[in-house]
């Protein structure tokens, strides 16, 4: 079995929900708020490109400040480094599996550009993007994945330069055509139950 056939098909029927974060709130710091961001118990150095800047302090150069040289901020100093640490910045929303209760590990298998975040009212998680300004289709589709689940059938992955020729991209792209062929299947199958039950024939569709 492929590591693409051990993903799960939770999501691929989902549809992205318009949300207004501000109008909404966010529990914890609003009575009525209605969102909560999931999040990991550490975080990349931003730093972390060059470990050249990870260590004590030496004549060559100073330790990292942003972390204890390791390359990870703990939470704490994530938030302290950026307020908006983990925060949504554009207003849609991508559900996840509502059977499943995400955490930490999950917060920080996702990629720096997408966050977790849970509406306290339904008690469901969603992806939301942090940053925007281009078509993110290939990194929503790739927190998917690294959340155990094929990415939702309505992602059209854009045709951009140094995408889809590394191995990584190639799987990812294989993993949309899967659930792309699912969604067609279930329609198909729902479309021959109809005609089932109302005795159809092709005339009558027409």
């Amino acid at each position: 079995m492929s590591d693409i056939e051990k993903l799960d098909t939770a999501c691929i029927e989902s549809q992205t929900r318009t949300v207004d974060w501000r109008e909404e709130g966010w529990s914890g710091y609003d009575d009525a708020g209605r969102w909560e961001i999931v999040y990991p118990e550490r975080e990349e150095c931003g730093y972390a490109y060059d470990e050249s800047l990870h260590g004590e302090a030496t004549d060559e150069g100073d330790a990292c400040t942003s972390c204890d040289g390791s390359g990870w901020m703990s939470a704490d100093q994530a938030q302290e480094s950026d307020p908006d640490w983990r925060a949504p910045m554009m207003n849609y929303a991508y559900p996840l599996d509502p059977n499943r209760a995400y955490d930490a590990d999950d917060a920080e298998a996702v990629s720096g550009c997408l966050t977790i975040v849970r509406d306290v009212v339904e008690d469901r998680c969603y992806l939301a993007l942090t940053g925007g300004g281009m078509d993110l289709s290939w990194e929503i589709a790739r927190a998917h994945m690294d959340l155990g689940h094929l990415p939702p059938a309505w992602i059209r992955l854009p045709d951009m330069a140094g995408r889809g020729e590394s191995d990584r991209d190639k799987e990812l792209a294989r993993a949309v055509v899967m659930s792309c062929e699912t969604v067609a299947d279930w329609a198909k199958g729902r479309a021959d139950r109809a005609r089932r039950v109302a005795g159809l024939g092709l005339s009558d569709e027409r």
